[in-house]
């Protein structure tokens, strides 16, 4: 009896016992079918090959322990199967990855941009202050810097509250000009 005319668990069996050409009939009566099932549900040529390849590479591999209960067209098309989830886990795992790797480059973009920026207005609003008349950066500094209120930089600089208002007006009305322009 030649291998075409045995039945699928005859072939098993010899595979099971080494016998290579047993499993090229096997691989020979279900390829075409798996490659179909596979295109279908993938729409790509060369992924549909490798799935079919790593399906009977696994059935050699496993030929010794294989226990195939009922047909085996059933064992390749439930392997398919699995085969299409695992490949559909691991594109949503590596789309995740990707996401997280785009979102962290525009995050550290975004700080290294706010970072820079800071550090700019930083500078520009050190350079205005010190381009004040001496007296409105006195009173500008005790005022944002030691946090003083109008009533004790007017004590500690012997002037009218009034007075340290206006400064304080001035220094404010000048820093708003120049560093908003």
């Amino acid at each position: 009896m030649s291998l075409k005319e045995k039945d699928d668990l005859q072939l098993m069996t010899l595979m099971k016992a080494d016998y290579i050409p047993a499993f090229n009939e096997l691989y020979e009566r279900y390829w075409e079918n798996v490659f179909d099932a596979a295109f279908r549900k993938t729409q790509d040529i060369e992924l549909s090959k490798d799935i079919v390849h790593d399906i009977f590479l696994a059935i050699w591999d496993k030929r010794t322990q294989l226990q195939i209960h009922k047909t085996l067209g059933g064992y390749l098309y439930q392997s398919l199967q699995n085969k299409i989830i695992d490949i559909k886990r691991k594109e949503v795992c590596q789309q995740k990855h990707q996401h997280t790797q785009i979102y962290n480059a525009v995050t550290d973009e975004n700080e290294s941009l706010h970072a820079f920026t800071t550090k700019e207005l930083q500078k520009a609003l050190v350079l205005e202050i010190n381009n004040m008349p001496a007296r409105v950066r006195e009173v500008f500094k005790l005022s944002r810097e030691e946090q003083m209120s109008i009533r004790e930089i007017a004590l500690h600089l012997s002037l009218s509250p009034q007075t340290v208002k206006n400064q304080l007006s001035y220094a404010l009305k000048q820093l708003r000009s120049r560093l908003l322009s």
